[in-house]
């Protein structure tokens, strides 16, 4: 049986949470800020059943991930995620290669849709792109927000919708070009 605990944290930008194994030390969700107190979070934003008596405080092999989301958070350019490993084996082959490429998206950079889909030589794959976007289990390490429409932000599956993936973009555009937290 996979053992799996979620780890709240605050952030400049609200409470977020992770959800991992800690015993494959891998990384199974990502769960972008919300403004609001702990227990409305855990009950409203994690899987169904959690309360916040529940979570697990942070655990060593956690804490360098958490600690930047928070420098994310709080405008700085982060360039590494803390070294975990992300578990997406309950995702398609398809969806995995979308989201191996997404994550090389670097920090302020857009790519649409349809280029995605086109560098996987998919013709006409923007719709299926868009779908593997909004079922990103893992957003900002695998930066879904930094995928757009040819014609705007195109959707976004976190709280706020697009006016969230507006603001990070708008964020990330604004630093890209602040040196790179160490």
């Amino acid at each position: 049986m996979v053992q799996r605990e979620w780890i709240l944290f605050f952030t400049a930008w609200g409470w977020s949470a992770l959800q991992w194994d800690p015993q494959k030390l891998e990384l199974y969700r990502v769960v972008l800020p919300v403004p609001g107190d702990v227990h409305t979070f855990a009950t409203r934003y994690l899987h169904p059943g959690t309360s916040a008596q529940k979570i697990i405080g942070p655990k060593e092999t956690v804490l360098p991930v958490i600690h930047e989301i928070r420098s994310y958070f709080a405008g700085h350019i982060i360039l590494h995620w803390g070294g975990i490993t992300l578990n997406l084996d309950r995702l398609s082959p398809f969806s995995r290669k979308v989201l191996a490429l997404v994550q090389k998206i670097p920090y302020g950079h857009t790519m649409t849709y349809g280029e995605i889909a086109a560098s996987l030589g998919v013709k006409r794959g923007a719709r299926a792109v868009g779908r593997v976007m909004s079922q990103n289990p893992i957003p900002l390490i695998i930066p879904c927000h930094r995928v757009v429409a040819q014609n705007g932000p195109g959707g976004f599956s976190s709280y706020l919708g697009t006016e969230r993936k507006q603001a990070l973009l708008k964020m990330e555009s604004e630093n890209r070009s602040k040196k790179p937290r160490a």
